[in-house]
């Protein structure tokens, strides 16, 4: 048996993915703990993963969370400078040199044979280095695949020029933390990384999805595998009590926009467009906005500061949500389609193949008006184009088992300490059935 040690930042987006496959190691009788801020630490007791609280790495990521959750974005560069002295896009490697101190100690004391860490996990990845463990890495959105291009080409159509300014900021912004990475690496006399979204030594990368929702990519690295949806019941919120008796027949519609980027306008905007309207709407708040925030609600209309979300969504005709990817995934996984409503880049990358799956309908955020959506929301509903296609995304995510081909792959990782190179002719996506054919090949 194996010892594997996992790291991310305090982020339940980024947590999440992993919860199933560390479960799974551990059914396997292998030794796994977790390492993240003491902030998420509810978040493994309840999925009975042993969780090391002596690594405390990430405040100003979780009071950058914080701030944008309560409604106060256009005030999180004071917000982050006066407390923490640094900026928005730095948050993530704040105090960088003392986690990978940290974390340092951590590896030294716990000896892990494998590490797996998130992709923003730099104090973990670095220490990990230092230390020659192999690492494998966890891609929570595909935007930060390892490949040249941060966006892949969108089937041949030429990117929007909006989109196009998007991305070259963010290109620009992830150089600059590429750059702040590099002086801590120099330390340690690491070589250099060149870009934000390609680390330089991990023997495995797991992205969960499949070919038959990503746009291709011909220069991803050979050690990428799309491992499909990683989903665990026992993700932050499973167990809030939901009145399930209210859902009375009628089509169920989702709304959530996740734990950062809430805005009470769209809220607000939504459920005006469902009054009066032939289903039922549920709205998940987060921490944002308290279900009270709002008054005279229609009586399809409920609202809850967190619902059972993957429980939830076995019985959901359709979602509205920002577009990230752990909702679009869990939704895609039971055949839902979707009405997206993009925040950020990644949302709107994410937004473009729902719709190039002719899976769903995105909106534009600055035009969000109650007609349009609840246009697009009766679409969904009365379009069975919609959830066809969007089933068929699930048909090939069924193949997939996330939780178990995860495990797999770290447990040959633990075997074999090196890459975990696909052979020519495998592509990315890596169906459950195939699993040991590949182990084998490899």
């Amino acid at each position: 048996m194996s010892r594997f040690l996992f790291g991310s930042v305090p982020l339940h987006g980024h947590l999440n993915p992993t919860i199933g496959i560390a479960q799974q190691l551990i059914r396997d009788h292998h030794t796994v703990a977790y390492a993240a801020h003491s902030h998420v630490k509810q978040v493994f007791e309840k999925a009975g993963i042993p969780f090391l609280e002596k690594f405390q790495w990430g405040d100003a990521v979780i009071l950058s969370n914080e701030t944008i959750a309560a409604g106060k974005k256009l005030l999180l560069p004071w917000i982050l400078k006066k407390k923490m002295n640094t900026t928005p896009a730095e948050c993530i490697i704040h105090q960088l040199e003392q986690g990978v101190t940290d974390f340092l100690e951590l590896i030294d004391n716990w000896r892990p044979d494998v590490c797996v860490f998130d992709t923003m996990f730099y104090p973990g990845i670095i220490a990990a280095e230092i230390r020659k463990v192999p690492y494998a890495v966890s891609c929570p959105t595909q935007l930060l695949l390892p490949c040249n291009t941060i966006i892949p080409e969108e089937k041949g159509h030429t990117m929007r020029p909006f989109r196009k300014l998007l991305a070259q900021l963010m290109v620009l912004t992830l150089r600059r933390i590429t750059q702040q990475v590099n002086k801590i690496r120099q330390l340690h006399q690491l070589p250099l990384q060149q870009v934000f979204w390609k680390h330089h030594t991990p023997a495995l990368y797991l992205a969960y999805t499949s070919d038959a929702f990503e746009f291709r990519r011909s220069d991803l690295l050979s050690q990428t595998y799309y491992i499909g949806p990683s989903v665990s019941r026992e993700f932050a919120g499973a167990d809030v009590p939901f009145p399930w008796e209210w859902l009375d027949g009628r089509p169920v519609v989702y709304f959530s926009m996740g734990t950062v980027y809430i805005r009470k306008q769209i809220i607000s905007q939504v459920i005006k467009a469902s009054a009066g309207a032939p289903w039922q709407l549920v709205i998940s708040t987060g921490k944002a906005f308290p279900p009270e925030t709002w008054t005279d609600i229609p009586e399809n209309v409920l609202i809850r500061s967190y619902v059972p979300q993957v429980a939830l969504m076995e019985k959901v005709s359709a979602v509205v949500s920002s577009g990230g990817f752990g909702t679009v995934g869990q939704a895609l996984m039971n055949g839902v389609p979707l009405v997206v409503i993009p925040q950020i880049l990644e949302h709107r990358v994410t937004a473009s193949k729902v719709v190039h799956a002719k899976a769903g309908i995105k909106l534009s955020s600055w035009l969000v008006s109650a007609g349009r959506l609840h246009k697009a929301i009766a679409a969904l509903l009365q379009d069975p184009s919609y959830r066809q296609h969007a089933s068929e995304i699930r048909a090939d995510y069924q193949q997939c088992n996330a939780p178990v081909s995860g495990a797999r792959l770290l447990e040959h990782l633990a075997k074999k300490r090196k890459s975990l190179h696909r052979p020519p002719h495998q592509g990315p996506t890596l169906y459950s059935r195939y699993v040991q054919e590949l182990l084998n090949s490899i």
